[in-house]
């Protein structure tokens, strides 16, 4: 008898004697802890028994705790909530039960667990999906809302509990789940009947609709604890094995579908399988079997649900477009058959938070026609533009010209000017880009060079590495958070070994990247690769490799480092700083480089940089230029942004302009500040107080969308399609962005 378990030794100090839940009043925390404690004991009939764990208990006892809910007709939150509530309230009671033996004959702690007793008896383990006081006043989903006539009900079992819930609550909660069953078929029904209106028989089966007419309602009550039961109706086929719809729905495999690319069918297989080797799904039970149209028909809902998401103000819209290879439904008199071709396509994101808004698909790459399908998409879409106030892009003549340019008539189409955040990193490559070009020779393709430097690229991964003079560079110190992708990492890593003169066998073995003239961070990597491998590298080899250890490759991290555009003036002048130790005869390749794109140049944006400063007199500066372009504002027409000639001896990026010889006007993002603010800015240097300071200085969220959506031109077909898939991806990646093991899995 010494290992039985009696009353007395399962006996707990604070709430007393394991009890069961009562069925016919909505429990309190005082009953869900017996109730836990009872399941417990269930669990553990005796001493040497192994301790049950706390969430096997829990699960048992939210289940019991909904089934009492739903009796009541209530509308509850999600079974992982419950477990949450249950979990969270008994490390609070093992807390306190804990310090009985060394602390229970304290008076304080006596008032502590008498204070845990009396509440826990009065409060209400609440799960109610509607935690609202006054339901008159309820702004609540309807799926959430609490049904009028339980609406009583509820507020007395949140405050006397006289209440309880009879043989008539039973029927009520029967007829509301009848009620909703209902609903969904005749919702199903109209959806079908719209569908045969819009629609071809072909595209019906690509539709999410779950009712199955050989479902019936079983209308004889039933006294176990399920209300109402659903059964099917007896297959007509001469098997005895019965096999109903699967009606679970499916949108993490639909986001984990869309995410990797993998078709239908096979999406279906995999599933299926794995349903299999878990023991779901047998040759005699196939109810959960998972086919090709199921994975569509889950995929095409989670699309049209990620579509619905609203969208915020946006207040500086950034865009880049590129030509993709692109699906079509193409028709030849009475056929249709799918057509490649090659397609515009400009994606949009609105920031800060470098949030997907869409894409849209002019009908030629002019800047009126890039415009025009931006503008559109926009009031299509219902998305406000009175709250713009910057626009960003890469720096080419089609985007930036200052009278034609896409910039320029988005202006004029709003009526307003804005700030002009052209990419910095583009503009970073493109002094690279003209220095090899001057010392090796023009493209001659794609990703070919005519020069006898530009060809060894092509093989330079695959060349050993041979002891070589180290050159100095201007590295910045570079923090952990600060996010790289395997090129950008490559490019640090490389620049560091050649600094200091060694390189490791492991970044030896290591891809640079692909040969492209759209990606010169890998361009960059290869001439870093060949200098490795080369034992007498040539002059030319050498200035590359000493521009990109000193120029190219620091300007990268620092943007990187600091990438908004309260920074962007910096990098232009720390760019030039740079730069300064290559011959005249260099200079003279890279200074009308440097000086075309030097957006960050114009009196706006050092204006920005200079209002957020960390020196005091910088930021009294720009708030007297800032006052002074107010009082000289030209109301009647919109200015016209133009780069000024720089300063290339500039000691600080306050210097790279004349002033004096410079028309100031106000830069867009300050025109909605009143002056006090401003003041209080200059003061107190609170830069964090507004995020319109915190727009980026660079296009790279922009081109990962791009990216996303010439992965999606080749996958799907149409514009709506198109932008469920990358809705999806970026889901995914959102919910998931990493899954190397166990520990990267993320719920949705």
């Amino acid at each position: 008898m010494a290992g039985v378990l009696t009353r007395n030794k399962s006996k707990c100090l604070i709430f007393g004697d394991a009890k069961e839940l009562s069925n016919n009043v909505l429990p309190t925390y005082e009953d869900v802890m017996q109730y836990y404690l009872y399941v417990k004991h269930q669990l553990k009939p005796d001493i040497t028994s192994k301790e049950p764990s706390v969430s096997s208990i829990a699960e048992i006892v939210a289940t019991n705790i909904e089934n009492i809910w739903h009796k009541a007709s209530i509308p509850i939150v999600s079974h992982t909530r419950v477990l949450q509530l249950i979990k969270t309230y008994h490390d609070k009671y093992r807390n306190i039960l804990k310090s009985a033996k060394g602390r229970g004959y304290c008076e304080t702690y006596k008032k502590k667990v008498e204070k845990l007793q009396t509440e826990a008896r009065s409060s209400l383990f609440d799960i109610a999906a509607c935690k609202c006081i006054d339901f008159s006043t309820c702004t609540c989903e309807k799926s959430r809302k609490v049904p009028h006539i339980e609406q009583i009900f509820i507020k007395d079992q949140r405050t006397t509990r006289k209440m309880f819930i009879s043989l008539v609550d039973i029927s009520t909660t029967k007829k509301f789940q009848k009620k909703a069953i209902r609903k969904e078929v005749d919702a199903n029904r109209i959806e079908r009947h719209k569908l045969l209106e819009t629609y071809d028989k072909s595209k019906l089966d690509e539709v999410n609709i779950e009712f199955d007419e050989s479902v019936e309602i079983n209308d004889e009550y039933n006294n176990s604890d399920e209300d109402f039961t659903i059964t099917s109706k007896p297959s007509t086929s001469s098997s005895n094995i019965k096999n109903s719809q699967m009606r679970l729905k499916l949108p993490a495999l639909a986001l984990a579908c869309d995410r990797t690319g993998i078709s239908d069918g096979s999406a279906a297989k995999i599933a299926s399988a794995v349903l299999q080797d878990i023991g779901i799904i047998s040759v005699d039970n196939k109810n959960s079997v998972v086919d090709r149209m199921k994975v569509r028909r889950a995929r095409e809902k989670k699309r049209l649900d990620l579509q619905k998401l609203e969208n915020e103000l946006i207040l500086g819209l950034y865009f880049d477009g590129r030509k993709d290879k692109t699906i079509i439904n193409h028709q030849e008199g009475t056929k249709y058959y799918r057509k490649i071709i090659t397609e515009e396509h400009i994606s949009l994101i609105q920031e800060p938070g470098s949030k997907y808004i869409g894409h849209t698909t002019p009908t030629s790459g002019s800047a009126l026609e890039i415009k025009n399908s931006i503008i559109h998409f926009l009031e299509t879409n219902n998305l406000s533009t009175s709250q713009i106030i910057a626009i960003g892009c890469d720096g080419t003549v089609t985007n930036t010209g200052f009278k034609t340019g896409v910039i320029r008539q988005i202006e004029e189409y709003l009526k307003k000017p804005l700030q002009w955040l052209v990419c910095l990193l583009h503009a970073n490559e493109l002094p690279l880009r003209h220095l090899f070009n001057h010392l090796d020779g023009k493209t001659s393709g794609p990703i070919g060079f005519s020069g006898s430097l530009g060809k060894q690229l092509e093989i330079c991964h695959k060349l050993p590495v041979v002891k070589f003079v180290r050159i100095e560079g201007n590295l910045p110190f570079l923090k952990n958070e600060v996010d790289l992708s395997s090129d950008q990492k490559y490019l640090f890593e490389i620049c560091q070994s050649i600094s200091s003169g060694k390189c490791s066998i492991d970044l030896s073995r290591r891809n640079p990247g692909k040969l492209a003239h759209s990606r010169w961070l890998t361009t960059a990597n290869r001439i870093l690769r060949l200098y490795i491998s080369t034992s007498s590298p040539t002059e030319n080899l050498k200035i590359l490799t000493e521009f990109i250890l000193k120029v190219y490759g620091p300007m990268w991290f620092h943007i990187k480092i600091n990438p908004f555009c309260i920074s962007g003036s910096k990098h232009l002048w720390r760019t030039i700083k740079f730069s300064r130790y290559l011959p005249n005869n260099l200079l003279k390749i890279i200074d009308p480089v440097i000086q075309r794109n030097a957006y960050f140049g114009s009196p706006e944006n050092i204006l920005i940089c200079m209002l957020l400063d960390n020196r005091y007199a910088i930021r009294k500066k720009a708030l007297s230029k800032i006052i002074n372009a107010r009082q000289n504002k030209n109301d009647q027409s919109i200015r016209s942004f133009e780069i000024p000639p720089l300063n290339f001896n500039a000691t600080d990026y306050v210097e790279l302009i004349d002033w004096g010889k410079t028309q100031v006007t106000e830069p867009p993002l300050t025109s909605n500040i009143d002056q006090d603010t401003l003041r209080q800015i200059v003061l107190s240097h609170k830069k964090n107080t507004l995020e319109i300071f915190y727009l980026p200085c660079h296009t790279q969220a922009v081109e990962r969308s791009v990216k996303l959506v010439t992965e999606a031109s080749a996958a799907v077909c149409g514009q709506a399609r198109r932008d469920g898939v990358i809705r999806a991806r970026i889901e995914s990646r959102r919910i998931m962005p990493h899954f190397n093991s166990k520990k990267y899995f993320q719920f949705n």
